[in-house]
């Protein structure tokens, strides 16, 4: 056959069209990928949960790159799990029995926590005599499940849990007693289990972490946050410190995580800042701790917007993440990151593209990459579905990260200022000093020399314990190699 012309000209209009359909497929691709402002690449959120069930409340846990999710399903008598091996970019749904003779109603209050070795899935189980917590463990990351573990065996409802290596603590109310809240706790990942009696005080929206030398507990007593920590996992605990500002105005619903060099990290709803969206949404607020809790950093405003509810928080190496939920005017989800564990926060990214109403948002930081949950309304069928979106981490070299830190010597605002018997200075040194802190008085007399050591390159922390003295204006005079700094404080007794 003679090729001409015109078979050469239909040939090329016919790669012409399919040119065009690679490049439309590509852009598809592409599109299908967000970046925001720090970098973090997003996917396209995915629903997790089956449309035939109302589902609410996810909760992860990582291992590596590793992602395993639980959830509560309406009206569903297994338990629900989901797995994603790949860092979020696809997930393996199953459903876990449980024996429906014991237990014949949905198990829900869903939590889940992993460590190098284990998987697990903590749960309170309604039964015949009451709710019970339950405990499944999985040997083979996520893949097969020990038979149920019945934890308690009186009426019981999870709280909150935490896990650090082996030692698991959960958190929970028991029913037929007064003085609900204990603690139960393993330290041989659950192998063998015990419990405290119940706490002296009235701790509301409670939520733990463990760090290396402490349980620590945040919870809203009065419309206000309090922090407490324990050495023996809840035997005895110590008296609590006011995080958010008692003032009147009302903070709700905190959360908190510890990473493993000692720092805690505190969220919280805080009214205190402007006029909130709705009587549901405000601001949220932020703390940190570099000292397992004995002093806190002055609290931050985290959100943009005011209709912020529901905080979570995750923490790993090197980024600390918190998401929250939106209310009126704009529904959905936003999250925000730290590359410096709170000193900085990257710009609020919007997770919802269009107004669902999203409630109770989780999320986990992996090895590299974040993955945020939520149960959304799906306003056709009336019912909340589980859906996640996973973002891949921006690569931070260490250089990048040493950019962040201040270049000259630097003092963070003394906190408390006023204060009542101690107060806490946070400082940077560019480079190994000689540091000399010093109270005077307002009359120049040296009341307390509180430091003078070579210190190495980097934030420090010095407690002035006050309650030697008497009420009045004092100032901390910082020598540091040939600079002086002075700073005023007020003590109130």
């Amino acid at each position: 056959m003679l090729f001409t012309s015109y078979h050469l000209l239909f040939f090329l209009n016919r790669m012409k069209k399919i040119l065009f359909l690679i490049v439309i497929l590509i852009t598809r691709n592409v599109i299908a990928i967000s970046q925001d402002s720090c970098g973090i690449q997003w996917q396209d959120a995915v629903q997790i949960s089956p449309d035939n069930a109302a589902a609410y409340t996810p909760r992860m846990a990582a291992q590596g790159d590793s992602i395993h999710l639980t959830y509560y399903s309406e009206g569903v008598y297994r338990l629900p799990y989901a797995r994603s091996t790949d860092a979020g970019q696809t997930w393996t749904i199953k459903e876990i029995l449980t024996d429906s003779v014991l237990f014949p109603y949905p198990p829900n209050d869903n939590y889940i926590l992993a460590n190098s070795h284990y998987v697990f899935i903590l749960s309170t189980v309604p039964t015949p005599i009451g709710y019970l917590v339950s405990m499944f463990r999985s040997t083979d990351f996520g893949s097969t499940w020990d038979s149920i573990k019945e934890l308690t065996n009186n009426n019981s409802a999870i709280r909150d849990v935490a896990i650090k290596g082996d030692t698991i603590t959960i958190f929970y109310m028991r029913g037929d007693t007064i003085g609900y809240e204990r603690t139960l706790s393993s330290t041989d990942a659950g192998n063998t289990w015990t419990t405290t009696q119940s706490v002296s005080f009235d701790p509301y929206h409670p939520k733990i972490a463990i760090s290396n030398n402490y349980l620590h507990l945040v919870y809203q007593y009065a419309f206000e946050i309090y922090y407490r920590r324990s050495t023996d996992l809840g035997i005895t605990w110590s008296s609590p410190i006011a995080l958010s500002t008692i003032d009147g105005y009302g903070s709700q619903d905190p959360a908190i995580t510890a990473d493993n060099n000692g720092n805690l990290y505190v969220a919280y709803r805080e009214t205190k800042y402007r006029a909130c969206a709705t009587g549901f949404s405000c601001d949220i607020a932020f703390r940190r701790s570099t000292t397992e809790g004995s002093s806190w950093m002055e609290e931050q405003k985290i959100t943009e917007n005011p209709w912020g509810f529901n905080v979570g928080l995750s923490i790993n190496d090197t980024q600390l993440l918190a998401s929250w939920g939106t209310d009126t005017p704009s529904p959905g989800v936003e999250s925000r990151i730290s590359f410096d564990k709170g000193n900085t926060w990257c710009p609020v990214t919007p997770l919802t593209s269009l107004q669902y109403y999203a409630v109770g948002p989780s999320n986990i930081l992996a090895k590299s990459t974040v993955v945020v949950g939520w149960h959304q309304l799906d306003t056709i069928e009336d019912k909340f579905h589980i859906v996640v979106r996973a973002g891949k981490l921006p690569i931070v070299s260490v250089e990048e990260t040493e950019l962040q830190m201040p270049e000259e010597f630097f003092i963070e605002p003394v906190f408390p200022n006023p204060f009542n018997s101690s107060t806490t200075i946070h400082y940077y040194l560019p480079n190994s000093e000689i540091v000399r802190i010093a109270i005077y008085d307002i009359q120049g007399k040296v009341v307390d020399n509180l430091l003078k050591q070579q210190q190495t390159i980097g934030w420090h922390t010095a407690v002035w314990d006050a309650n030697n003295v008497n009420s009045g204006i004092y100032f901390i005079r910082f020598g540091i190699g040939n600079k002086i700094v002075v700073k005023k404080v007020v003590l109130l007794k």
